[in-house]
């Protein structure tokens, strides 16, 4: 045995150790891959979250623009509502005292002409 150790590695030994060699840079290059896989994929997560932020961010610009909106629109038809609903109220109050005279105009014909 000890001659064995002084020779060196022999054929044997090289070969049950050959095995092991390969397997290492299949594992190391499998390694290699699986972290370069990982690296694009976190790449594209990173790029993936910042689109995300950036849908987000528009899509609130847009709801508070439409909430705006809204709000305006409403504000201005209320507004229209109850400028007509007061213009018809001065008309009516204007017809009801057109009315009124007419009446008494034509009651004091009336009258007049019953002294004559």
């Amino acid at each position: 045995m000890s001659l064995e150790r002084t020779k060196g590695p022999t054929a044997r030994v090289f070969f049950e150790h050959s095995t092991y060699y390969v397997e290492l840079s299949d594992l190391l290059e499998h390694q290699r891959l699986v972290g370069r896989d990982m690296k694009r994929a976190h790449t594209e997560f990173l790029l993936i979250m910042q689109q995300l932020k950036n849908k987000e961010y528009m899509l609130n610009k847009t709801g508070k623009t439409v909430l705006h909106e809204t709000f305006y629109s409403w504000l201005k038809v209320s507004k229209t509502e109850k400028a007509t609903r007061v213009a018809l109220e001065r008309t009516m109050q204007r017809w009801k005292q057109r009315h009124v005279k007419m009446i008494l105009v034509e009651w004091k014909n009336l009258v007049e002409g019953d002294k004559g």
